[in-house]
């Protein structure tokens, strides 16, 4: 599947660097009340407990938007036996995104008293199998504003790092689609791109993005429309940072004539992550 994924060629269009920028505080009052909004992909992200390698525990994160939901299922092998436990969460707002940054789940989602867009850290561990006991978490609010430009969060993602646990994540917003790099133990926003420079954020079909390793495009983060089989269509935006610093060097917006001419043939990947 990935090998068929990379295989394909592509056609660069453009690139270009990132871009600062800021957001204006919306006005608060009896009026900021939010409506629902529009549905999730489900399927967000994976979690991996470090606790217990050796029983290959593995947990997929699905968001239910309409319903205030989060759960996780939770796969591991037990006895030789392949088994799964479900751990759900109510939640006091509307879910739109997760993702695994650091060991810890970040949940994003809105607030329908306040109209805040919300972003939790969850850290837990796991040092029994679920079959046994499910993990307790424990929620830290790491945003809670109602802003201009910051108004849903629409993905998120990890950004990659070289050494020690990753902390900073690839954080999209709905109104304005401008794609930040946040900071959790800074909780500074930096902002990457906007969609003035980059009009492919705007696409309406991306549903979430994954990333890998290559050879000398450093770590590249590439927004797909199937979660399932990691390919995109005719076109995909390509967001590198090549000298793996933390920081998006590029983008590009390719098509299928020639993704081999600027990423390569498979054997350039070093991994795939989820």
């Amino acid at each position: 599947m990935k090998t068929m994924l990379l295989a394909c060629s592509w056609l660069l269009f453009q690139s270009g660097g990132p871009q600062t920028g800021g957001s204006a505080t919306l006005p608060q009052g009896p009026q900021a009340v939010a409506t629902q909004p529009d549905s999730a992909w489900p399927s967000q992200t994976t979690l991996r407990p470090t606790e217990l390698p050796a029983a290959k525990v593995r947990g997929k994160v699905v968001i239910a938007t309409k319903d205030k939901q989060l759960w996780i299922d939770w796969w591991f092998t037990e006895a030789g036996e392949r088994k799964s436990v479900r751990q759900r969460f109510d939640l006091e707002f509307w879910p739109t995104a997760a993702a695994e940054v650091g060991g810890a789940l970040l949940v994003a989602g809105k607030r329908r008293a306040n109209a805040h867009t919300e972003i939790e850290r969850w850290t837990y561990s796991m040092p029994v199998l679920p079959s046994s006991a499910l993990p307790t978490f424990t929620r830290e609010t790491l945003f809670s504003e109602l802003q201009a430009g910051k108004d849903t969060v629409r993905f998120m993602r990890r950004v990659e790092a070289v050494s020690g646990s990753p902390t900073k994540a690839l954080v999209q917003f709905r109104d304005s689609n401008e794609l930040f790099v946040f900071d959790l133990n800074s909780r500074v926003w930096t902002s990457v791109y906007d969609k003035t420079t980059v009009p492919a954020l705007a696409t309406p079909d991306w549903r979430y993005v994954w990333a890998g390793s290559h050879a000398t495009k450093g770590f590249v983060y590439v927004y797909g429309v199937d979660v399932d089989e990691r390919h995109t269509t005719d076109e995909s935006l390509v967001l590198t940072d090549e000298d793996r610093d933390g920081a998006i060097d590029h983008w590009y917006s390719l098509d299928q004539v020639s993704w081999a001419t600027e990423l390569g043939s498979p054997e350039t990947w070093l991994a795939v992550y989820d």
